[in-house]
């Protein structure tokens, strides 16, 4: 920003915004041999700790699960040991006090508190707690709607026997697009009619395909296309089409294990971002009616793990 000479926002948007912290690295452009004027940055990933002040750093590991007075504290003189091999946490105790109560003072001061040193499996017992598992077969029903879903409201079917169907209605059979879709070209699933034929692409991170197309064209008017995954030992599991509760399709599916987890959108009559199937260009657009998309799943898991895992990257 100093270099684009623009300045931070105090408002965005009606909220108030924090502001940003830290040492501008402009000076050493033109002066690359110029003396660093930083005098003191903490760290914290994690809940291990570190602090670096005038030359001098103290860094301690956190055991998960122990109280954090128990952590281990070194200290260095990175002036002299650039590596951080020698330890000198023992010959200057009172320097590692002084940078320990330094490292408290930074964390206060930035917003790093509170301290969390549980490991994944602590942390989802609580949030276990609070929302016991509901067991299936459980079902969820979605109605088209121009806004997409994010992906957390997306139904989660990785690794387990599923139905998904949907009642649509086409004016002619010229009617083609996507059904549902979540996910990108990284990765992801669609249901699509193209050409009137009823298409299953499994896009696999973006580096393989698992595909199913209809054998039978698609009739006009009122019907129901479906999507059913019956999931096998192996990890893998037999994906089957139908039109009108009748079976059209069939194919092995493997990558059980990532099916429906996805960082795109989960949307409804379209395809939103990039592409999930090369079979199509997105948003490809469903041009009739979608009337209500109904998941069946074997149980229902709630996806604890991966909402901690995101309130982990805040950290």
């Amino acid at each position: 920003m100093e270099l684009t000479g623009t300045k931070a926002l105090d408002v965005y948007k009606g909220v108030v915004q924090k502001p940003i912290h830290g040492q501008s690295l402009a000076y050493t452009f033109d002066r690359p041999d110029q003396p660093t004027v930083k005098r003191i940055q903490h760290f914290e990933i994690a809940s291990n700790r570190g602090i670096w002040k005038n030359g001098w750093k103290a860094v301690a590991q956190h055991k998960a699960n122990t109280s954090f007075n128990q952590d281990e504290w070194e200290l260095y003189d990175t002036k002299n040991d650039f590596s951080e091999y020698d330890n000198l946490a023992n010959k200057y105790p009172e320097k590692l006090k002084e940078m320990i109560d330094d490292w408290w003072i930074e964390a206060e001061k930035y917003d790093v508190f509170p301290l969390d040193g549980r490991t994944l499996p602590e942390r989802l017992k609580l949030f276990q707690k609070k929302n016991p598992r509901e067991e299936g077969p459980v079902k969820r029903v979605f109605y088209n709607n121009s806004s997409m879903f994010h992906n957390s409201i997306a139904p989660d079917i990785r690794n387990m026997s599923f139905e998904m169907d949907a009642e649509i209605y086409r004016l002619s059979t010229d009617c083609n697009g996507v059904i549902v879709a979540h996910g990108n070209q990284t990765g992801g699933y669609t249901i699509f009619i193209k050409n009137n034929q009823l298409y299953f692409d499994y896009n696999v991170s973006g580096q393989k395909h698992f595909i199913i197309k209809g054998s039978n064209p698609l009739p006009s008017g009122h019907l129901t296309v479906g999507f059913h995954m019956v999931k096998q030992d192996d990890g893998y599991g037999i994906g089957k089409l139908f039109v009108n509760n009748k079976e059209i399709a069939r194919e092995k599916v493997g990558y059980l294990s990532g099916l429906g987890y996805s960082r795109g959108m989960f949307c409804l009559g379209c395809n939103a971002n990039s592409s999930i199937s090369e079979h199509y260009r997105a948003p490809f657009y469903f041009n009739g009616q979608i009337s209500k998309v109904t998941y069946t799943l074997d149980r229902m898991i709630d996806d604890t793990e991966e909402r901690v895992i995101e309130e982990m990257k805040t950290e």
